[in-house]
């Protein structure tokens, strides 16, 4: 589904990609470079250009990026430093790979899954079990853990640098005072 946030309207969704029918249930999507558009699909990686002359509502612009098994079930997509990662969790083991004109294992992570893939302050943050791991030139910098939250599920770096982690025991959590603490909205706990 294609947004016009400002206008608060949606414009375009696109199905049946590259004419699969069924309307392929889509895990993640990215642009990088905003000159082509990837989406992962329960067939594999699906790819399209991203550009005013191309119509992302015909099946024919859609097609798939590289038949290989690793695409299937493909649950995140990043781009970082003109290379695309890919998470996936395949029974019950979460495994990262790098595209480089073939795709290479980079990681996996036997009996924890990948709760979340993106971004953060030009680094490849992952949230894997009880941890957060930082990446960056193909390295884990940094590995992110601490009793405060023992089953994170998102994860991002303020501009100030602080850490905030989402986390269902203990709700939203920041360093930004120096140690780990629980911030709540005034009001009730629960519904």
């Amino acid at each position: 589904v294609k947004l016009n946030v400002p206008a608060s309207e949606i414009p375009e969704d696109y199905r049946n990609l590259g004419g699969i029918q069924n309307n392929p249930c889509i895990a993640s999507a990215i642009v990088p470079e905003l000159d082509t558009i990837f989406v992962s699909t329960e067939q594999g990686l699906m790819a399209a250009r991203f550009d005013a002359f191309t119509n992302l509502q015909d099946a024919q612009s859609w097609s798939f990026f590289v038949k290989d098994s690793v695409l299937q079930g493909i649950d995140y997509l990043e781009y970082l430093d003109e290379f695309l990662y890919l998470g996936r969790n395949l029974n019950g083991q979460g495994s990262l790979y790098k595209y480089d004109s073939t795709f290479i294992l980079m990681a996996t992570f036997p009996g924890q899954k990948i709760k979340e893939m993106n971004i953060q302050n030009e680094q490849l943050a992952l949230v894997v079990g009880s941890k957060i791991e930082l990446w960056k030139n193909d390295q884990k910098v940094q590995t992110i853990q601490d009793q405060a939250f023992p089953s994170p599920q998102t994860f991002c770096l303020d501009p100030s640098g602080a850490q905030w982690i989402g986390s269902f025991e203990r709700g939203l959590i920041s360093n930004r005072e120096g140690s780990y603490r629980n911030y709540s909205p005034e009001g009730r706990f629960s519904n």
